[in-house]
């Protein structure tokens, strides 16, 4: 496991809150959609039960480093046990947006572990594995409380696995259709009478 004091790990949560470019170009959206509590909760009654936060986890599956790792403010649960987060700059806290962007500095699934922590100090924790080795649109799903006590809590989320610039292909590995070079800065498009190499020169058609 990385040393909290190593370097690249500082550079990586501070990527995240800045929403800084990954190495590979692969980008990564977590976005907090609805908290649902079990029904044992009776809202606004139960005032120190209705008042949730959340600590979150974000990490490499197979190496560990961690992107993100904090505790949210304070939401309130609705009438019928929900909070229904928002969206935008500093919505889940100051300096932490929803959705949460982060970027992998190597091709790895990623670990989501969150626990809802209510004003009486229980814990209802929520995990689950986000595959990002292929670029998608919005996937949504729904986590139960793994807690006996938590029967019924479940957190809803999306995540979407982008890539950033001009990469593309698995992983985002690759470049986009027509850009070239290791950056994926050089563009070379094929004309009448010309085409494309590997570099992404211009080469003449045979005639």
């Amino acid at each position: 496991m990385m040393g909290r004091n190593q370097p690249n790990l500082a550079l990586l949560f501070f990527s995240l809150l800045l929403m800084a470019r990954g190495v590979r170009g692969l980008g990564v959206d977590v976005t907090l959609v609805q908290y649902h509590a079990t029904k044992s909760v009776n809202c606004p009654q139960d005032d120190t039960k209705c008042s949730i936060s959340f600590e979150l986890t974000i990490r490499g599956l197979t190496t560990f480093a961690k992107y993100t790792d904090g505790e949210t403010d304070k939401f309130q649960l609705d009438r019928g046990n929900n909070i229904y987060f928002k969206l935008g700059n500093d919505a889940l806290r100051s300096g932490l947006s929803n959705p949460i962007r982060i970027n992998p500095d190597k091709l790895d699934d990623v670990y989501l572990h969150v626990r809802a922590r209510d004003g009486d100090n229980d814990l209802f924790t929520f995990a689950m594995e986000l595959h990002v080795k292929n670029t998608s649109s919005n996937i949504g799903h729904s986590i139960k409380s793994t807690d006996d006590e938590g029967e019924g809590t479940v957190l809803t989320i999306k995540y979407k696995v982008h890539c950033d610039g001009n990469r593309g292909g698995i992983g985002c590995t690759g470049c986009k259709q027509n850009h070239y070079s290791s950056d994926c800065s050089k563009i070379c498009q094929s004309y009448d009478n010309f085409t494309c190499d590997s570099n992404g020169d211009h080469i003449c058609k045979p005639n």
